[in-house]
């Protein structure tokens, strides 16, 4: 019997150890391209400390450069996340970003006309769990409104990857995004399908996801923190057809009772950006040139409100 208890004993061990030296491997591996855990090693650990940031959704992260729009008196840093919804961003606020970061001056805020669409923006507040400081993770797992499934399945790389876990040991940086041209927390968008004009589709609008984001801007106002909301541009040769988009309609009255700037690049600042397939990877991303083009027009248009 002991003999037996024994044998459990090395074999879990060894078990332990072979997991414990596959997630390292994995974490190693994935950490070489992975520009999500740059974004948060900012987050929680600032070097940069911008005394202005950037939220939003891919359309962000793909079109907006620090190093652009950078002030001699004002840094930027990027933290738009692809996939995020207003309720990621405002537990995102809550729970790491007034912790961590430095307070800033301005909060950009880079809004769509499907930011209230739960089945195009997808992104869940566990899923960044591999991310979270220990304090937070635990505090999350004791938390009644987290999904602890979600929460566990994503805190160690040799689960999280678990479905493309050969691929990530065995084929260099998997299909991942080069960081080469990484720019606090912008990276160039992936090469898209071929630019298509951009359409409106129908879209749902989840209350539950407009609440929070009536919440998010409630909170940053009251922390003090001042506020701009904008809209990326997307291609699209006939920009009038934007005009009678009502979630563009919510954002400006909200705006107007706030008192805070709104600038939309599809409606009333609509440039040659718009017209011109060869800024985007696809009809709502920009490509690299067209988030340089763009990021050179919004740095002008923010001289006129960075005091």
């Amino acid at each position: 019997m002991k003999k037996f208890i024994a044998d459990i004993l090395v074999f879990s061990f060894c078990t332990l150890c072979v997991l414990f030296i596959l997630n390292y491997i994995v974490n190693y591996k994935t950490s070489q391209t992975d520009y999500y855990r740059l974004q948060f090693e900012e987050l929680i650990h600032p070097k940069v400390k911008a005394n202005n940031v950037i939220i939003g959704t891919s359309h962000a992260t793909y079109g907006i450069e620090p190093g652009i729009i950078n002030k001699p008196k004002n840094s930027f840093y990027n933290f738009a996340l692809n996939g995020s919804n207003p309720e990621y961003q405002l537990r995102w606020y809550q729970t790491l970003f007034k912790t961590y970061y430095p307070k800033p001056q301005y909060m950009i805020i880079a809004v769509d006309w499907f930011l209230f669409d739960s089945q195009k923006l997808w992104r869940n507040f566990e899923q960044d769990a591999e991310y979270f400081p220990e304090k937070v993770y635990w505090n999350c797992l004791r938390s009644e409104e987290t999904d602890k499934s979600m929460l566990l399945k994503n805190r160690y790389p040799i689960i999280k990857y678990r479905k493309t876990l050969l691929n990530e040991l065995l084929v260099a940086n998997s299909d991942r995004i080069s960081l080469s041209e990484y720019d606090d927390g912008y990276i160039p968008s992936p090469t898209g399908e071929a630019p298509i004009e951009n359409f409106i589709e129908t879209i749902q609008i989840d209350k539950n996801q407009q609440q929070k984001f009536e919440e998010l801007i409630k909170t940053i106002n009251n922390d003090q923190i001042k506020i701009i909301l904008i809209v990326t541009p997307t291609y699209n040769t006939t920009p009038e057809a934007y005009k009678d988009i009502a979630v563009y309609s919510y954002f400006d009255s909200l705006a107007c009772h706030y008192s805070i700037p709104y600038l939309n690049y599809n409606t009333q600042k609509v440039s040659h950006i718009n017209l011109d397939k060869k800024y985007y990877a696809d009809g709502g991303h920009l490509n690299h040139l067209g988030s340089t083009e763009f990021s050179k027009l919004l740095s002008k248009d923010l001289d006129n409100i960075l005091k």
